[in-house]
């Protein structure tokens, strides 16, 4: 009789665990140890550079993360430019742009070649319209 108790209590406690995580399946973190991270009314995206600190005319991946609201992964493309507004270029390069899973996006090949103000620009497809997200930053 004890072990069939303890047998019982046994799959009880697996069973919770599964479905626990079976409902947390879905749910849309931001990355850990963010490198940057923007929010707007529609989306919430996070990035991580690799390696973590970037420098001029090296090139670095980065690592995005798109939640949608209420924490679901974003399932549309994404694009990436990065941009010095205040001399009206970009990057020499073309940067290559992989789905990982869900949400989750490898963005490799990126060059920043020279110092200054840049701005990521990140094109997302929102419920029934193109929304941009930007994130300035300075490269010294």
């Amino acid at each position: 009789m004890k072990l069939y108790k303890t047998t019982t209590l046994f799959f009880a406690i697996l069973l919770t665990s599964f479905a626990s995580q079976i409902a947390h399946a879905d749910t849309c973190l931001p990355l850990e140890n963010a490198s940057g991270a923007i929010k707007n009314a529609d989306f919430n995206l996070s990035y991580k550079t690799e390696p973590s600190k970037i420098s001029v005319s090296k090139p670095f991946s980065l690592h995005v993360k798109v939640c949608e609201t209420g924490q679901t992964p974003y399932k549309a493309n994404l694009k990436l430019d990065a941009t010095m507004p205040k001399h009206r270029h970009g990057m020499n390069f073309t940067p290559k742009i992989s789905k990982q899973s869900s949400g989750l996006f490898l963005i490799e090949g990126m060059l920043l070649h020279m110092p200054g103000e840049w701005q990521y620009k990140f094109d997302l497809k929102g419920k029934d319209r193109k929304v941009q997200l930007t994130k300035d930053f300075l490269l010294k």
